[in-house]
């Protein structure tokens, strides 16, 4: 592939393909009209009174754009790189492969620390995730822990959810320590996170939930995620970690919280851009870092720790929470008799 080629490429996606705080942009050049594909773009130049110089885009296919000072920098400093590559190692430049391009493209993409990714042409977008399996609450270690297992997250689940916090939460005789295990927790409904969350607190964090009865448990509370949390578990995660009495234990998640929409490029492939609803962003966008580092897998069947008791001790970091929680309890139990 020639350099030319390369400049061309590398030009078009980051001019055209790029997303700013405005919104995808638009292709930028020195010249009157320049054609990509089937595409045209019209560039007319401006200048004000102090002499800065402005430039606008206007696209065949209505988009209207001006060439802001981070995609002006950006393509400034990869056209000034291409060049001296062409210049002063031409071989190395007609050499590059395909597969070359991709990864470049790949690092600068996470140089933005925005989860972004770039899909070369031919490679399909993934599938949305099946309907997640519920699974009910229960009471382990001795009817001191309740255990919440979550895989997925949906409104239909959701409802259940509620329905078993509410029947715990009306125990004369509660649990002591609640643990939500999210080691193989995913999603990509957002907000749906949010709901689940609501249940656990009184106050107005996270005040859009459409749920209104908050604090259906208030008890200590641990979070467990490993290497496969990613999407809602993650925003759950995130948005408990905001709850006073709350630990999370294990490895860091994927750090990939949020839905990601497929946007077609003009020089082939596509970019997966996170979809960000306002109320989450103060979600970021990298992996949870847990409290206390514990290896997460192998994670116990839930069929098994539903139906065995003390089967729980097969599965270490689980095993540790559950002592944590003891602990505290005996800690605040020994404080109470004091006064």
């Amino acid at each position: 592939m020639k350099t030319g080629h390369i400049l061309t490429l590398l030009l078009s996606f980051l001019a055209a393909n790029i997303l700013t705080e405005e919104g995808p942009g638009s292709i930028s050049a020195q010249t009157e009209t320049q054609a990509q594909g089937s595409q045209e773009f019209n560039v007319e130049k401006t200048e004000d009174s102090e002499g800065e110089i402005k430039i606008v885009v206007k696209a065949q296919d209505g988009r209207i754009d001006e060439r802001s000072v981070f995609r002006k920098t950006i393509i400034d400093k990869i056209d000034e790189i291409v060049i001296d590559i062409e210049t002063y190692l031409p071989r190395i430049s007609e050499d590059i492969k395909d597969i070359e391009i991709a990864s470049g493209i790949r690092s600068m993409l996470k140089n933005f620390n925005s989860e972004i990714e770039y899909l070369p042409e031919g490679i399909k977008t993934p599938p949305p995730p099946a309907e997640p399996e519920f699974h009910k609450p229960i009471i382990i270690a001795n009817h001191k822990i309740l255990y919440i297992r979550i895989d997925g997250f949906s409104f239909a689940n959701f409802a259940k959810f509620k329905e078993e916090c509410e029947n715990v939460s009306r125990l004369a005789n509660r649990p002591s320590g609640i643990i939500i295990d999210l080691r193989n927790a995913s999603g990509t409904e957002g907000k749906i996170a949010a709901e689940y969350a609501s249940l656990f607190f009184d106050d107005g964090i996270i005040s859009f939930a459409k749920n209104t009865e908050k604090a259906l448990l208030k008890d200590p509370l641990i979070i467990l995620t490993g290497g496969k949390t990613s999407g809602d578990g993650e925003i759950m995660s995130a948005i408990l970690m905001r709850r006073k009495g709350t630990m999370i234990i294990g490895e860091k998640s994927a750090g990939v919280p949020f839905r990601k929409i497929a946007v077609d490029l003009k020089t082939g492939g596509a970019l997966l851009i996170p979809e960000i609803p306002d109320e989450l962003r103060f979600v970021q966008t990298k992996p949870v870092e847990p409290s206390i580092l514990v290896t997460p897998y192998p994670q116990i069947e839930y069929s098994i720790a539903a139906e065995k008791s003390g089967s729980e001790k097969s599965d270490q970091c689980l095993l540790k929470s559950i002592d944590l929680l003891i602990c505290l309890e005996a800690i605040h139990s020994a404080k109470d008799n004091k006064k």
